[in-house]
C-alpha cells in the first residue's frame, strides 16, 4: 500500500481503531456500539413518533380551524344573501313609496294651485257681486230720488206735513 508520502506501508502498521485489541474486546465493543445505536435509534423513534403526533395533532387543530372557517363563511354567505334579500326588497319598496310620494305631491301641488285659484275667483266674484250691489243700491237711490222728487213736485202741495209717514212707517223728510 501506499501511504500519503508515496511510500510503501506495512498492513500491520495501519491504525484501525482495533489495533492491539483482542476478539472478545471486538465484541463488546460492538455490542455496545449496537447498544448505543439502538438507543439513538429508539430515542429517534420516540421523538419522531412525537413530532409524528405533534403534526397529527396540529393537522386535527388545523382541519378543525378550517372546518370553522368554512363554517363560518357559510353563515356569512348566508346572513349576506338574506340581508341582499332585504335590502332588495326594502329598495323595492322605497322606490314604489317614492314614487306614490311624488305622485301625492303632485295632486297636492296641483289642489294647493286649485285652492288657490278657488280662492281668487271666489273673491273676484264677491268682489263683482259687492260692486253690483253697491251699484244697485246707487242706482235703487237715484231712482228713489228721482221717484221722490217727481212726486213732490206733483204732490207737494198736497202733503202739508213734512214729516209725515211715508208707507214704509218711516217719516219722510223732504229733499
Amino acid at each position: 500500500m501506499l501511504g500519503a508520502t508515496g511510500m510503501r506501508t506495512n498492513v500491520n502498521e495501519v491504525l484501525t481503531p482495533f489495533k492491539g485489541m483482542s476478539l472478545k474486546d471486538f465484541e463488546q465493543q460492538r455490542k455496545l456500539m449496537e447498544e448505543q445505536n439502538r438507543q439513538k435509534r429508539d430515542i429517534l423513534h420516540k421523538a419522531i413518533e412525537q413530532h409524528a403526533q405533534k403534526t397529527a395533532a396540529e393537522a386535527n387543530k388545523i382541519q378543525e380551524i378550517k372546518s370553522e372557517l368554512t363554517r363560518l363563511d357559510s353563515e356569512l354567505a348566508s346572513d349576506v344573501a338574506i340581508l341582499r334579500k332585504q335590502i332588495d326588497a326594502a329598495s323595492l319598496h322605497f322606490s314604489n313609496v317614492e314614487k306614490n310620494y311624488l305622485t301625492i305631491e303632485n295632486l297636492f301641488l296641483k289642489a294647493k294651485v286649485e285652492l288657490h285659484q278657488a280662492l281668487e275667483k271666489k273673491e273676484m266674484l264677491t268682489e263683482h257681486l259687492c260692486a253690483i250691489i253697491s251699484h244697485n243700491e246707487e242706482r235703487k237711490a237715484r231712482r228713489l230720488s228721482e221717484l221722490m222728487e217727481k212726486h213732490r213736485y206733483h204732490y207737494g202741495t198736497s202733503r202739508s206735513d213734512p214729516d209725515q209717514s211715508c208707507t214704509d212707517g218711516t217719516k219722510c223728510k223732504k229733499w
